[in-house]
């Protein structure tokens, strides 16, 4: 797998970052224009997900609206 991008699936936040816990070697990013994922219930589905691998790490130039889930401070904001 190089890449899975997911839009307007029945993937919940916390799933995505129980899928950035175990697998620390993926890049997972949640894309929800709505505001910062953190803020709504693990049990939400998310709008958008970008799953893919990388040897250049995270990228840095995300949007606002972009949250990666590769580590716990990802989401302990």
């Amino acid at each position: 797998m190089r890449s899975l991008w997911m839009s307007s699936c029945s993937v919940s936040y916390g799933a995505c970052k129980l899928l950035g816990q175990k697998l620390p070697r993926l890049n997972v990013e949640v894309i929800d224009e709505r505001g910062p994922p953190n803020l709504r219930p693990d049990s939400n589905p998310v709008e958008k997900l970008y799953i893919y691998r990388t040897i250049s790490g995270p990228r840095l130039d995300m949007p606002g609206y972009v949250w990666t889930m590769e580590d716990d401070s990802a989401y302990l904001e």
